[in-house]
């Protein structure tokens, strides 16, 4: 071989191997942006905060109880707890995640609330349990997407929408 053609081979390579670095590095920024948090628009928590309000007028309506909005523990947080008191007795409780969209586009609101949100509000709502829990409660995770159309608002009420699983 002669020493231009191992030359052009050498760069080929070396050319090669800069092209899968590069592709790897923008594959983790990527990944890297698909996972930061970023800050929400004051539009989007305007949105959020009716949802709310709509979602607590609902489960009135319905015949609970607010009894937090808002629940912090750290950085996470539960929209609504909500407490009834059924014939039979004791306080049923319902932590409640609140999902507000302008359309049911890409899956609707209640499809938003994934494994990883699912978690987060388990260790919250362990921490209210641990603070509040009176003899004879019975908890729950429901659901509430609210759609805030240009014409009307609908809400969808998802009843014990996922269970607890082990402690983690």
């Amino acid at each position: 071989m002669a020493l231009g053609a191992f030359a052009f081979s050498q760069k080929r390579c070396l050319g090669r191997e800069m092209n899968r670095l590069a592709l790897h590095e923008q594959d983790e920024l990527h990944r890297r942006e698909r996972f930061t948090l970023r800050p929400m628009s004051i539009a989007k928590q305007r949105m959020g905060a009716r949802g709310e309000r709509v979602a607590e007028k609902w489960l009135s309506v319905h015949g609970w109880e607010i009894a937090e909005r808002r629940f912090k523990n750290g950085h996470r947080d539960i929209d609504l707890v909500a407490t009834r008191t059924p014939r039979d007795g004791g306080r049923e409780i319902a932590f409640v995640e609140v999902k507000t969209r302008a359309s049911n586009n890409f899956g609707g609101p209640v499809s938003a609330v994934g494994w990883r949100k699912q978690r987060e509000l388990t260790r919250s709502a362990k921490v209210w349990m641990s603070r509040f829990q009176k003899p004879g409660d019975t908890f729950r995770f429901d659901v509430i997407g609210v759609i805030l159309g240009k014409e009307n608002v609908r809400v969808q009420h998802v009843e014990n929408a996922f269970v607890v699983g082990t402690p983690s």
